[in-house]
């Protein structure tokens, strides 16, 4: 490592090179090598060496946001009927990237398409069905209904006051293929309350019902395979005609390669004098 002033003020070189740097290196190299040797018959001391094998503990690839989503947008379309989009997410002083996925409710029957609805009704209709007797459900009707005219003053956006929610198999399905959630009752109260929200739809009329928790790295296995180990490093933004959001390199790693890594470094003993000496 050393140290050159650029305008008065010392440079610390932190031992890597940018492209130009190789490039300028090469090109001496190549100069010194046309020039050949000043004493003219001498022959130079060359080493012939054999590399070391280069061996990849990982694949890795370059990728968008706006790639990813449009993978995860065909497959979970594919299972949902009324799945309607996904968008990336930045969040503020965070490395991690989210991703919100869109659903909208869609009360008609199509007994041609056999997927699978995510969203169900869900108000008014449905409070007190639960209910022992008829008081009770009476009961329960009526505080059902000034629940909602009460959430609907204050602003408040409830499953009953919206009409329709996430279904429990749904929720299932998201907590095992693309949100990693804890554990939580029969009824995903915890998931619930986290997890989903009510937005308005483009049409600036109907309302859509927007599910939170996915993330770059909980999609991935979803994608590209769930017994591999991932490993994302975000970079710069994008903003092209046909790529937005930013990219992203992705490394694959499998659970052998990342158990033998963590074996090799993780425990590994430093040298006390910070020399690595060639074997005797």
């Amino acid at each position: 490592m050393s140290n050159q002033l650029v305008n008065g003020i010392p440079k610390v070189d932190s031992g890597f090179q940018s492209l130009s740097e190789v490039l300028q290196r090469a090109s001496r190299e190549t100069r010194r090598d046309e020039k050949g040797n000043d004493k003219g018959d001498k022959k130079r001391i060359e080493l012939k060496v054999t590399p070391e094998v280069f061996e990849s503990d990982y694949k890795t690839k370059i990728i968008s946001t706006s790639e990813l989503c449009e993978l995860l947008t065909n497959r979970l379309g594919n299972v949902f009927a009324d799945y309607v989009g996904c968008r990336d997410i930045v969040f503020t002083n965070s490395p991690q990237i989210g991703i919100g996925l869109v659903f909208e409710y869609n009360g008609s029957d199509n007994e041609h398409d056999t997927r699978l609805k995510a969203v169900e009704r869900f108000g008014f209709d449905n409070v007190g069905e639960n209910a022992s007797t008829k008081e009770l459900e009476m009961v329960a009707r009526y505080n059902g209904a000034s629940d909602i005219r009460s959430s609907v003053k204050n602003g408040t956006v409830t499953e009953t006051a919206m009409g329709f929610r996430l279904t429990n198999d749904a929720i299932d399905i998201l907590k095992d293929t693309v949100i990693d959630f804890g554990k939580d009752n029969a009824n995903h109260d915890n998931f619930r309350n986290q997890c989903v929200s009510y937005a308005l739809a483009s049409d600036g009329i109907h309302s859509n019902l927007v599910v939170y928790g996915a993330t770059i790295e909980s999609i991935l296995g979803f994608i590209y395979g769930n017994q591999y180990d991932y490993v994302v490093i975000p970079g710069a933004p994008v903003n092209t005609n046909s790529y937005s959001g930013r990219l992203l390199e992705i490394k694959q790693l499998h659970p052998d390669t990342t158990k033998k890594l963590l074996r090799k470094y993780v425990s590994r003993q430093v040298v006390s004098d910070g020399l690595f000496r060639p074997q005797k």
